[in-house]
């Protein structure tokens, strides 16, 4: 689990849980990735190089990002470790929903017992796959911000790239004889991540005969 060292808000109490749910949604609304970053099982530090798109920078540049509609009651499993709860929400005019789940964490020295929210990996983020056959020098940027240490820094197991929901206008500059600057349309459709994108960054750099 990553560390507590960021937003006060984690309640111990499942009574809480709405409003922690609240709670986070607030950070994203408001741009604030690594505050909700903090809220969440990940451990990866936003401001590490391999992590612009949950930093604020990039996160808050977005045009649409979710706004919280409705939020049930906390459904906790029987040993008390688990919690799934519903949500509704908002990007732009899109409404979606999604359980989420979270964890109980146990007090560890001075951190308080708290919940966090469970993002599976295999599915968090948006695949990058197809950087590694764009040529060296290639740049990546959303909405002026620059994002390309997400993919300069991508482990040979996984070619994912943590991102929260939001639709990120992905400009790559590729060098050249001929160098080509095109805008892709990364839109990550759930909470934690998308498959919808999986290809498109292959899909690229085959079109350029990568």
């Amino acid at each position: 689990m990553a560390p507590l060292d960021g937003p006060p808000e984690f309640d111990a109490d499942t009574a809480g849980l709405p409003g922690q749910v609240e709670t986070f949604f607030g950070y994203l609304a408001g741009g604030q990735a690594a505050a909700a970053l903090r809220m969440t099982d990940v451990a990866i530090d936003e401001s590490a190089p391999g992590a612009p798109f949950i930093g604020d920078e990039a996160y808050e540049s977005l045009m649409d990002r979710p706004s919280l509609k409705n939020v049930g009651e906390p459904k906790v499993s029987d040993d008390g470790t688990l919690a799934d709860i519903d949500v509704t929400y908002a990007i732009g005019a899109d409404e979606r929903s999604e359980t989420l789940q979270l964890a109980y964490v146990d007090k560890q020295g001075d951190i308080p017992a708290h919940w966090v929210f469970v993002v599976d990996p295999a599915s968090a983020g948006f695949d990058a796959a197809g950087a590694a056959d764009l040529p060296s020098g290639t740049r990546y940027s959303v909405n002026g911000v620059d994002v390309t240490s997400a993919f300069e820094n991508l482990s040979g197991s996984s070619s994912r790239v943590m991102a929260f929901a939001g639709t990120y206008p992905l400009e790559i500059a590729v060098p050249g004889a001929t160098p080509t600057t095109e805008t892709i349309a990364i839109d990550v459709d759930t909470l934690f991540g998308t498959m919808s994108a999986d290809g498109k960054l292959s899909g690229f750099a085959d079109s350029l005969g990568g």
